[in-house]
């Protein structure tokens, strides 16, 4: 199975809450990320293509003093948020799909059937929804350490900031 996770560094926000808490690095650094792992997967599942919901439900987040993991556990999770082949971010050929048992694939389109020994696939399109959440959730983060910034400028660093 091949997972989409993204990563984000947050250790110099950690260390610069810590300066105003009375929270270890750790416990800071947890609540960060199981904060804005929950919004970041609401979000994900949200924007999430959903043409049968699997790709939605597989998207779940785990957060610990260490790390924040944002997981799209289905197979085809980066084919969706990257796309494929000449239609993908990352261009590539057109590739050519042939029967795994048999000698011909049997498909329907428009209701009729084909029959055929290959077919040459152009590739998907991206549909992001992981980036995209991530980007917003993080937005809303940035503006709210301005806001708390300001408020220890005017006010002092022991300014109640929560």
């Amino acid at each position: 199975m091949t997972d989409s996770i993204a990563y984000v560094d947050i250790r110099e926000l950690v260390s610069d809450l810590k300066t105003i808490s009375n929270l270890s690095t750790g416990e800071i650094t947890e609540n960060i990320f199981r904060d804005y792992g929950a919004k970041i997967e609401a979000l994900a599942k949200q924007k999430a293509p959903h043409k049968t919901g699997a790709l939605k439900s597989s998207i779940t987040h785990h957060a610990s003093q260490e790390t924040l993991e944002i997981v799209a556990g289905v197979d085809y999770a980066m084919y969706q948020e990257f796309g494929t082949a000449s239609r993908g971010e990352f261009n590539g050929a057109p590739y050519t799909i042939t029967p795994k048992k048999g000698q011909y694939l049997v498909f329907y389109v428009n209701g009729k059937k084909v029959v055929t020994r290959k077919v040459t696939h152009p590739g998907i399109p991206a549909h992001p929804y992981l980036r995209p959440a991530v980007q917003e959730a993080f937005g809303e983060l940035f503006v709210k350490l301005a806001e708390r910034g300001q408020a220890m400028i005017l006010k002092g660093p022991n300014s109640d900031l929560a």
